[in-house]
């Protein structure tokens, strides 16, 4: 199921925004969150959008087929999974375009979200699924108990490539610093397109990794 002018959200970590642009023979730049990248990241400003010729989620009749897809297939999954409770609505259809699949539901206690999957093993063990199912969008493992799903080059990795390519530099100059890689993390996209990367998982300890590459 197509159409979905889905755009990625815009909570991103501070350690999740640096790009080192590299070229030999030049002057290496750091560039930490630009406004141009976010802009490129979560307003989709390319309008580069997954949509066949017949859906188009700006009419309200093709809306209401996506959304009725979207809540048959969670459904499907919950029985397969065993999530069959949970409180109030299962589902956020965000104004962005973004949808939550929330596994305990919207309305559960905050604590019974923080204790539910601290390691992400649970959704982990989901996610292949999820991504054959919802394979026209951007999966990422979100907040504590969700999945959320995005545009299909609503991510960082395409980000960081268009924003790049519109100063002259190609896949291969750049150096993508994050923290979260792992399937379904929000540079989980930069890993699997082949970005180096460097992982940072304290924000503290940015200054020395990336001095390194710049001395």
């Amino acid at each position: 199921m197509r159409g979905h002018r889905a755009r990625a959200g815009s909570s991103l970590s501070p350690v999740c925004l640096a790009v080192l642009l590299r070229r030999e023979h030049e002057p290496k730049q750091l560039v930490v969150v630009p406004c141009e990248f976010l802009s490129l990241y979560a307003d989709s400003a390319e309008e580069r959008l997954v949509e066949p010729e017949h859906v188009d989620d700006d009419v309200p009749e093709h809306r209401e087929i996506l959304r009725a897809f979207f809540r048959r297939e969670t459904d499907r999954l919950r029985r397969k999974y065993g999530y069959e409770e949970y409180s109030g609505e299962p589902l956020e259809f965000h104004d962005s375009g973004m949808v939550t699949f929330a596994l305990l539901g919207l309305a559960a206690p905050k604590e019974a979200k923080l204790a539910f999957d601290p390691d992400r093993r649970k959704r982990r063990a989901m996610y292949k699924e999820v991504c054959e199912v919802f394979g026209d969008y951007s999966v990422y493992i979100g907040g504590s108990t969700s999945f959320d799903f995005a545009g299909k080059a609503d991510n960082k990795y395409d980000a960081a490539v268009r924003w790049a390519a519109a100063r002259g530099f190609g896949p291969d100059d750049i150096v993508f610093i994050g923290d979260d890689f792992a399937d379904g993390g929000g540079d989980s996209h930069a890993r699997l397109g082949g970005l180096d990367r460097i992982v940072i998982n304290d924000y503290r300890n940015f200054a020395s990794a990336v001095g390194v590459l710049l001395n």
